[in-house]
């Protein structure tokens, strides 16, 4: 048995029972994501403007969320008036707001590969990081299952890979919630653990990446990142809760997935405000 090759969440998702409440939760959500063209439509004019926006908040709450520390002054120099990078920290900040930029121009047609999460590594991080820690784990097999003939050394790399295929494979299946494949993936993802370094921050953005892949427009105009960052406590409290039982296969990801769809629902009904204003100031116009 390959050390993290048990995919405790994704190969285990179809024993989870969903409550009634929660599906009842789900018909509210997708009642706003029904919506969606609608939205695009009234922001039209001024879309890439919103979207920039909301980039330039994902990038800062997503620094407050992992502690990166720097001034609001130093921020805005780099993000908006494109100041050139002090130092290998400011290039990491420069290069998070070129992803975001690119994750909301191409989520839509986003197809995930493992190979995505290293490139998202390199990217953001290679200014930081040694070859070695960007590269994906070694793993041994098993000495439990294995003789001193057989022992062989794998990679994170093809657990990686099976991950992929169990996501996409589970999308097979109507009776989920997109969203509760896409945590189950994500917490997999935590406790595999691909890399030497940066996988909490590679697993949340590639969260992130799959909830605008799937029709979570809403995070085109309210920031993501900063609902996160908000909700920090109660949303690590719920990592715990994943956590719990992973390893037996029993990981309890429903309060995560319930936080989830409450504040996206809770993000929509902020926007449905936004819209009404910007249709008032249009008509005033």
């Amino acid at each position: 048995m390959i050390e993290g090759d048990n995919l405790k969440c994704m190969e285990n998702l179809f024993r989870a029972q969903i409550p009634n409440e929660t599906t009842m939760e789900y018909l509210r959500l997708y009642k706003q994501i029904g919506k969606n063209e609608y939205i695009r439509d009234v922001f039209e004019q001024d879309l890439e403007v919103m979207i920039r926006q909301t980039v330039r908040k994902d990038t800062y709450f997503f620094l407050k969320y992992f502690d990166v520390t720097i001034s609001d002054t130093r921020f805005k120099n780099l993000v908006d008036k494109d100041v050139k990078p002090k130092n290998r920290v400011e290039q990491m900040i420069k290069n998070l707001h070129n992803a975001f930029t690119k994750i909301h121009a191409e989520s839509a047609h986003f197809e995930l590969f493992a190979t995505e999460a290293q490139d998202l590594l390199k990217y953001l991080y290679g200014d930081m990081l040694s070859q070695k820690k960007m590269q994906f784990r070694k793993l041994k097999h098993d000495p439990r299952t294995s003789n001193i003939w057989s022992i062989k050394v794998s990679s994170t790399r093809d657990v990686l890979d099976q991950m992929v295929q169990l996501y996409k494979r589970s999308f097979q299946h109507p009776e989920y919630e997109a969203s509760y494949i896409i945590l189950a993936f994500y917490i997999d993802f935590l406790h595999v653990k691909p890399f030497e370094d940066k996988n909490e921050e590679i697993a949340l953005l590639l969260m992130y990446l799959l909830l605008l892949a799937n029709d979570y427009g809403v995070y085109d105009y309210i920031s993501f990142f900063e609902i996160l960052y908000q909700n920090k406590e109660r949303f690590n409290e719920a990592l715990v809760q994943a956590g719990f039982n992973w390893e037996l296969g029993f990981s309890l990801l429903l309060p995560l997935h319930e936080l989830i769809i409450q504040t996206t629902i809770d993000a929509y009904e902020k926007l449905e405000y936004l819209v009404r204003d910007y249709q008032f100031d249009s008509k005033l116009n």
